[in-house]
């Protein structure tokens, strides 16, 4: 298998982390905002609420931490867990 970006669980110098979002069926992100897929308004973030749907709660996972851009090629990926 082919190594499309490599990283480590923990901070290294010139990496950042790398989360997966899931906001209910449909809504997902990986990258490095944490809120990309959360409520907000002019001045506030809302981590406890998902934009999509604001009943439900997004779900975060760290899945690691990466030199920036290195691992565009999944930015639309989905991440999961139990494989």
């Amino acid at each position: 298998a082919a190594v499309h970006c490599n990283g480590s669980t923990t901070p290294q110098a010139d990496t950042q982390p790398l989360f997966a979002v899931q906001c209910g069926p449909g809504y997902s992100y990986l990258g490095p905002d944490p809120y990309a897929l959360t409520a907000s308004t002019a001045t506030d973030k809302k981590p406890y609420m998902c934009a999509s749907n604001n009943k439900i709660r997004p779900t975060w996972t760290l899945v690691g931490h990466f030199a920036p851009g290195k691992c565009a090629a999944f930015s639309n990926a989905r991440f999961v867990k139990d494989l």
